[in-house]
């Protein structure tokens, strides 16, 4: 059997807690371009690989995941508990390592 060093990302379950507070349309949109702008900054400093949202998800919780590129998971987490709809309460998060072989996720602009 050939070794391979796995490249480690860190996945952030995005979730919708039981206890989420309630906003009205106009603070979740607030929110949402919030969320989705953080996001997109992630992705453009190469700390995020990929992320997006959960369709038909098996449990109606989960809400999306983030691939985050980061050196360990407690960067994850880091990065994970700023994102405006985390720091508002309306999604929490759970934070799994994924291992692949070097160069299986391809992150447009970045080198792995």
């Amino acid at each position: 059997m050939v070794d391979v060093e796995l490249h480690k990302y860190y996945v952030v379950m995005l979730r919708r807690p039981a206890e989420a507070p309630d906003f009205s349309a106009a603070e979740l949109d607030e929110l949402q371009a919030a969320h989705l702008a953080y996001l997109s900054g992630l992705r453009e400093q190469g700390i995020v690989a990929m992320n997006g949202p959960l369709l038909d998800a098996p449990d109606p919780s989960l809400r999306g995941l983030s691939f985050y590129a980061t050196a360990t998971a407690e960067e994850a987490r880091e990065f994970a508990a700023a994102d405006p709809m985390v720091r508002a309460g309306r999604l929490s998060f759970d934070v799994v390592t994924f291992a692949t072989p070097p160069g299986a996720l391809v992150r447009p602009g970045h080198p792995l």
